[in-house]
């Protein structure tokens, strides 16, 4: 019999056949091979292959396989449940059936386990299906048979992988942080209120000391282009201030001069009317009206001088104005593009944790920990029930184990995929 096969020979004499002492001895080494726990811990099960042969009897050797029902066909008494039922149940089930047939007189039977039925192994390995099963075989044995341990044979290149993506991982969250920080000052900006930024994420990609000097930065930057903004605003509030007065003086001026003027031009109707009555002489007259004109050209020059400070106000008033509102867009299109910007890299991030998860997600399975398969699963029937342990490589297998190899990648990269799902499933807690 080949290596890793077991073999259980029972044998039954007829009285008289051997003397006392042979038949003793021979009832010690029968007990000892029923109480050997190999032997008799071992139930058949589809698959398994039988050599029986009655002594003497040629014609009845035969090599037999457990159908899928349980059953073996053998000459003269046909079918026999065999499934579950160990060697020396066999063997006594046979010899009450060869007893009934009355066709032999003698019940000399050997039983052998020819060959075992085989095991069956699935997962992550290279070659899963069904292989010959061999004695005091483990797990780390019937791994080999189905070609390795696939998980733990692309591990190497997934670390490479995972080690890429992590990088481009921290460069896309440092441009999204740095969007983030400028989007939140600048709508501080353009509503008109303190700056302050509240990311409201926690973010491990992305250093506190980083995100606290990108801050400051950022703050400094628009803290300068808001002190020059308030500096022009300054000044052309100053130059709006100097000309409203004025104006106000301009207009002082030019009411004293009206008033002036009319009373000069009533004075000047009586003198005219003393002339033509001889009472007031030309040369008199003629200094009153040149007086007059000297008053009407101060009148213009004045409604000149009011016109002309009223247009320079109305400049630096629309100026000012316009300031504050190309400020306003300014701030409004830097906070749309912060925005695009901010977007499009939690696209980005999106879409590289989706690459990675959709690549090697499938190894890790569930991140939460109290979900997460064992890395081994013996499944075995024992009877009508069928039990599931975990196992480790060094368990021993028996035939007919279905071996369920899950993934064997190493706990840093699982938790890496797992940060970056966690991380891809939140990405809408930073909008």
């Amino acid at each position: 019999m080949t290596d890793g096969v077991k073999k259980v020979e029972y044998k039954m004499l007829q009285p008289g056949l051997l003397p006392r002492s042979g038949l003793l001895l021979l009832s010690l080494l029968i007990s000892v091979v029923l109480v050997s726990p190999a032997r008799s811990a071992y139930l058949l099960g589809s698959g398994d292959v039988l050599h029986i042969s009655v002594y003497g009897v040629r014609d009845l050797d035969t090599r037999t396989t457990v159908g899928p029902d349980g059953n073996i066909s053998l000459p003269l008494i046909g079918e026999i449940h065999v499934s579950g039922q160990s060697l020396e149940k066999v063997r006594a089930i046979l010899k009450k059936k060869f007893s009934a047939s009355g066709s032999i007189r003698r019940h000399d039977i050997t039983v052998e386990l020819a060959k075992y039925r085989p095991f069956y192994i699935t997962g992550n390995v290279a070659r899963p299906g069904a292989y010959p099963y061999r004695q005091n075989m483990t797990v780390r044995q019937a791994i080999v048979v189905a070609g390795g341990d696939t998980a733990g044979r692309m591990a190497p290149n997934i670390m490479l992988d995972l080690a890429e993506l992590r990088s481009q991982y921290r460069s896309l969250w440092l441009e999204f942080t740095r969007r983030k920080i400028r989007s939140e000052i600048l709508q501080a900006e353009v509503e008109g209120r303190p700056m302050s930024v509240d990311l409201k994420f926690d973010n491990d990609m992305v250093s506190k000391a980083l995100v606290d000097r990108i801050i400051r930065l950022e703050r400094e930057k628009f803290s300068s282009k808001r002190d020059n903004f308030e500096k022009s605003q300054a000044h052309l509030d100053k130059s709006i201030k100097r000309s409203t007065k004025e104006i106000a003086s301009i207009k002082k001026h030019l009411n004293l001069t009206e008033n002036v003027l009319r009373k000069h031009q009533r004075y000047l109707k009586n003198l005219v009317k003393k002339s033509r009555n001889g009472i007031l002489t030309q040369r008199r007259l003629f200094e009153e009206r040149r007086y007059n004109a000297s008053n009407e050209t101060q009148l213009m020059t004045n409604r000149l001088n009011l016109s002309r400070a009223l247009t320079d106000r109305g400049q630096l008033l629309r100026k000012q104005d316009k300031e504050r509102l190309d400020r306003k867009i300014e701030l409004m299109e830097q906070l749309e593009t912060a925005l695009v910007e901010q977007e499009k890299y939690s696209l980005q991030l999106a879409s590289a944790v989706e690459k990675m998860l959709t690549i090697h997600g499938s190894q890790i399975g569930s991140c939460n920990s109290s979900d997460s398969k064992p890395g081994i699963v013996i499944h075995r029937k024992s009877k009508d029930l069928l039990l599931s342990r975990e196992a480790r490589k060094d368990s021993l297998i028996q035939p007919g184990d279905v071996i369920e190899v899950n993934s064997t990648v190493n706990r840093e990269m699982a938790d890496i995929l797992c940060s970056l799902r966690k991380r891809n499933t939140n990405t809408a807690l930073i909008q």
